[in-house]
């Protein structure tokens, strides 16, 4: 591939294997003047003389001294300079360290470099306007909403001490010993911890156990930690009582500062909160369908480098809570981590390309009614006045390209043909896709939508540790 930008500056490019890449630049040397007094100015600036201040030595002494050294900086600005204009041009990716692989001077006064990295080739957009997909949908139920206003209600309930646990309204404190500890278990010798019972994430025979259970309490329990059981000791520490809050128009409007001022105004918004909820979920399952069908359609070669680091940045996004990192890990583990991690880390490699030549392709522009939403919502925020709002926004260059992301794929949901089906029947059909000769045992989905009430910050300053 040629690009010429005049007579005195040929450029090309050329693919050497699926993943190297060479760069030629062939230039006149007089175009290498700008670049060499730039270069002459620095040295100067520094030059240490005996005799002269520094930054003092008059030029043409500089130039005599360092001559070799400035020559060559003002090479490696030059080629730098003309790579890096190049590459951003032609959206060329580079994904390692440049190398100058070879000068060559010739009599004429023209000089050539030669510089090889490792990036993507090119490759050619598949068809995208003929997507079959399905639309999970789900219609929310009364005792969806009832359990929500289940969880409200002990969220802004009370506590009582209590001596004994006589149902699943308690918070129990506790100290989790580990009976069976080694140097090298993941699990804490020894913690304490609080556990409100009726919390669906308390395993079941935790509860179990607890239900009746007295302040001074010890208690064995056995709970599977990953390939094996893991044995502990309970002690109870103490027990509060939660007092669920009555579920009235007072609460409503207190809890909503008057937002709303019935119970029924109340419980209507919650239903169209978690219907919300259900309608993000399936947008998500149906952009996956879309992605991983593009995906499986075109045909791209990627470095493996490439995919190894972004396999280890998915890895550490995965594992960030658990500050585990993959530089962390011995050279054993990074194998298995890398061929764990290839198979998405190619997708998301491949999805990101695909994204950007589809944007170009559409012509996916952001205008002013793209963005009013977010303008409001800053300048109520902030107060700030709102061109200037604006103004930031068009500017923040994450912004904008997330924002055309989700543009490019309301137009590709736009392209798809739908067919409706509940989360249930999707996740067996997903299951029977990931495992075709165990289509007896898929399970059905997870069909839990996230609560939005948070008991967490509602515990007693003293028992929420």
């Amino acid at each position: 591939m040629i690009h010429t930008l005049g007579k005195t500056l040929d450029i090309s490019l050329k693919q050497i294997n699926n993943s190297e890449f060479e760069f030629t630049l062939k230039a006149e040397n007089s175009l290498l003047k700008p670049f060499y007094e730039k270069a002459l100015t620095e040295v100067q600036k520094n030059a240490n003389i005996k005799g002269f201040r520094k930054g003092k030595v008059p030029r043409q002494m500089v130039e005599k001294i360092y001559k070799p050294q400035i020559q060559a900086d003002a090479e490696v600005d030059f080629v730098n300079d003309k790579f890096n204009e190049y590459t951003k041009e032609n959206n060329v990716a580079v994904l390692s360290q440049p190398k100058l692989s070879d000068i060559i001077r010739t009599e004429e006064g023209f000089i050539s470099y030669s510089i090889t990295f490792e990036s993507i080739g090119d490759f050619m957009l598949p068809d995208y306007k003929d997507f079959n997909i399905y639309e999970p949908v789900h219609a929310v139920s009364e005792e969806e909403i009832e359990n929500e206003i289940f969880k409200l209600i002990r969220a802004n309930g009370t506590f009582e001490d209590a001596e004994q646990i006589l149902d699943y309204d308690y918070v129990v404190g506790i100290k989790l010993s580990d009976k069976e500890h080694k140097d090298d278990s993941h699990v804490p010798e020894e913690q304490e911890t609080n556990i409100y019972l009726n919390d669906e994430k308390v395993e079941k025979e935790l509860k179990e156990l607890l239900l009746n259970a007295k302040v001074g309490d010890i208690l064995d329990f056995e709970s599977a930690h990953g390939d094996h059981n893991h044995q502990y000791k309970i002690s109870v520490l103490d027990i509060q009582k939660l007092i669920p809050a009555e579920f009235n128009n007072e609460l409503v409007e207190r809890l909503t500062n008057g937002k709303f001022v019935t119970t029924e105004d109340l419980r209507e918004n919650i239903g169209y909160d978690i219907q919300e909820q259900w309608d993000n979920e399936s947008r998500m399952l149906m952009e996956e369908q879309i992605i991983e069908d593009l995906v499986s359609r075109v045909d791209m070669i990627l470095p493996e480098s490439m995919v190894e680091k972004t396999g280890a940045d998915l890895f550490n996004y995965d594992y960030q809570k658990s500050k585990l990192s993959y530089d962390s890990l011995n050279n054993e583990m990074k194998t298995a981590i890398n061929a764990m991690y290839a198979p998405k880390a190619e997708s998301f490699i491949k999805w990101n390309r695909l994204k950007d030549k589809l944007v170009d392709k559409e012509t996916i522009l952001i205008e002013d009614f793209d963005i009013q939403k977010f303008v409001d919502e800053e300048v109520e925020r902030t107060k700030g006045e709102e061109e200037k709002v604006r103004a930031e926004l068009y500017n923040n260059a994450d912004f904008i390209y997330n924002l055309k992301s989700k543009k490019l794929m309301d137009l590709l949901l736009d392209f798809a043909t739908t067919n409706e089906i509940s989360f249930d029947e999707y996740q067996k059909v997903k299951q029977n896709k990931l495992n075709p000769d165990n289509q007896n045992d898929s399970q059905n989905g997870s069909g839990e939508q996230i609560s939005f009430v948070d008991m967490g910050d509602k515990l007693p300053e003293d028992l929420n540790k």
